[in-house]
């Protein structure tokens, strides 16, 4: 499948030199990431009610974590242990890093900072997500060392990088 996010992905780390650390970075997202299209996604203005525009990481965490009034918003059809969350590249109009949720029983990628301006920037016909799950338990040590909502994807890469040393 022809997919712009994952294009993007291999022309960049086509561009990298192998000693550089970023290119294992690439090449692991490369190898394992998981892609999704327009047709993988469902639009929740209900998960979004307390999100906001340009925060995916904070959103998608707070989901996640149950950390905020977000428990208050979410039904049992959206409740957070239906969901993966998932970092990596997607693409609207430009592919940009990004996160995620997927529906665990549906597979669809629930995004609720997307959602928020579903109507405006978002362009439907060319999304498309290309990511690596990432467990809520490195999400968790990650807020409580760094006390912030941040991508950590590359801090989830680099790990799994040295556990195979």
């Amino acid at each position: 499948m022809n997919s712009p996010s994952k294009s993007y992905v291999k022309n960049v780390f086509r561009l990298m030199n192998p000693q550089q650390l970023q290119f294992q970075y690439y090449k692991y997202i490369l190898d394992n990431g998981i892609l999704f299209n327009k047709q993988d996604i469902v639009w929740s203005i209900e998960l979004s009610k307390h999100c906001e525009l340009k925060q995916c990481y904070a959103n998608c965490q707070k989901i996640m974590t149950d950390s905020s009034i977000l428990r208050q918003q979410i039904n049992k059809s959206f409740s957070r242990e239906r969901f993966d969350y998932y970092e990596g590249f997607a693409l609207s109009v430009i592919p940009i890093e990004h996160a995620w949720l997927v529906h665990r029983q549906t597979g669809k990628v629930v995004d609720p900072t997307w959602a928020l301006q579903k109507n405006d920037s978002v362009d439907e016909a060319s999304i498309d997500y290309f990511g690596i799950q990432i467990s809520k338990e490195l999400i968790e040590n990650s807020m409580l060392s760094t006390k912030s909502y941040t991508s950590i994807l590359w801090q989830h890469i680099k790990k799994l990088i040295e556990e195979k040393k």
